[in-house]
């Protein structure tokens, strides 16, 4: 991609993590934001933001817009319970992902790569 005739080039790089996922935990906080003290921040944010992303799509694009997410060594648990031993585990060495929005609208392009991809349980 030619970052000089691109009209929007985003690189993210994200080093090694590993996202443990607790059903409990997710919904008590998922609630909290939601329902809790900043329900209201949260939802004028929201609507800010969808009103900024409704302006974006409708602007006249001049040149491509490309996303690049390149992560390292990103592991995903997924405990039986949350103080359960038994968990599943997705391991994936390097995840690639690309997205090239064209300024036509409705053509876009998303190019992913795994590599060292693994699964178990225990």
């Amino acid at each position: 991609f030619d970052r000089d005739t691109s009209e929007m080039f985003i690189v993210v790089k994200l080093s090694p993590m590993r996202f443990v996922h607790i059903q409990s935990q997710v919904l008590t906080l998922t609630e909290y934001l939601t329902e809790g003290v900043l329900g209201a921040l949260t939802k004028r944010v929201a609507a800010s933001a969808a009103q900024a992303a409704r302006e974006l799509a409708e602007e006249e694009a001049i040149g491509e817009k490309v996303f690049y997410v390149y992560a390292q060594g990103f592991d995903f648990v997924l405990p039986q319970a949350a103080y359960s031993e038994h968990f599943f585990l997705l391991k994936v060495g390097n995840l690639d992902v690309t997205f090239v929005g064209y300024p036509t609208p409705g053509q876009s392009e998303i190019k992913l790569d795994l590599e060292e991809v693994t699964m178990s349980c225990s």
